[in-house]
Parts: C-alpha cells; sequence; structure tokens
C-alpha cells in the first residue's frame, strides 16, 4: 500500500527545482521526518522537525537546509494568494477539480 513503509512520499518544490518529501519510516503521519533534495543533485539533507516545524523556519526564513537560499524579501515571507487566474480564470470549468468560484 502506498506509501511504502520508509519511502520517500514527495510533497513540495521550490522555485529552484528543490524537491521536499516526507521519509514515511513511522506508522503515525505525524511522526514523518522531512527530507529535503536539491533539484539537481543526489544529495539530500533532513530537516529536524514536523510539517508545521518546516513551514514556520521557511515562512520565517530560518529553514536550515543547504540548498535553501536565505530570501532578500521582508521576514516573514508575505502569504499572497493565488486569484485562480492560472487555472483558466475565475468560474471556468476546471477539470478534474470542479469549479473554481472566487469569493
Amino acid at each position: 500500500m502506498f506509501p511504502e513503509p520508509d519511502g520517500w512520499l514527495p510533497w513540495g518544490y521550490t522555485t529552484a527545482s528543490d524537491v521536499l518529501y516526507w521519509k514515511t519510516s513511522a506508522k503515525d503521519p505525524d511522526d514523518w521526518t522531512i527530507i529535503g533534495r536539491p533539484g539537481d543533485s543526489d544529495d539530500f539533507a533532513p530537516f529536524d522537525g514536523g510539517f508545521t516545524d518546516f513551514l514556520h523556519a521557511f515562512v520565517w526564513d530560518t529553514v536550515e537546509l543547504p540548498f535553501i537560499a536565505e530570501t532578500e524579501s521582508d521576514v516573514p515571507i508575505a502569504f499572497e494568494p493565488l486569484t485562480g487566474e492560472w487555472r483558466g480564470g475565475a468560474g471556468e470549468r476546471l477539470q478534474p477539480y470542479g469549479r473554481f468560484e472566487p469569493e
């Protein structure tokens, strides 16, 4: 059954094509660790913490993975939600996600 024990489950990508994985080493997904791999390398680095720890560190620009560069933006990094336009525009039919209707 997917994911395999001790497998790597991808969940995120950086703008530099780095890949972020959960290492599915524990039965409880809350105990999975995070592994980062640079997009152009076979190297990898673990992150000491869970998903919310990683998200907090990323937003505050304190994540300690050697291939994730420090941002030149103000900290915390601003969250700017997408408008949906990249998916064909608001209210247009999307496949397979149904209908996107902005608030």
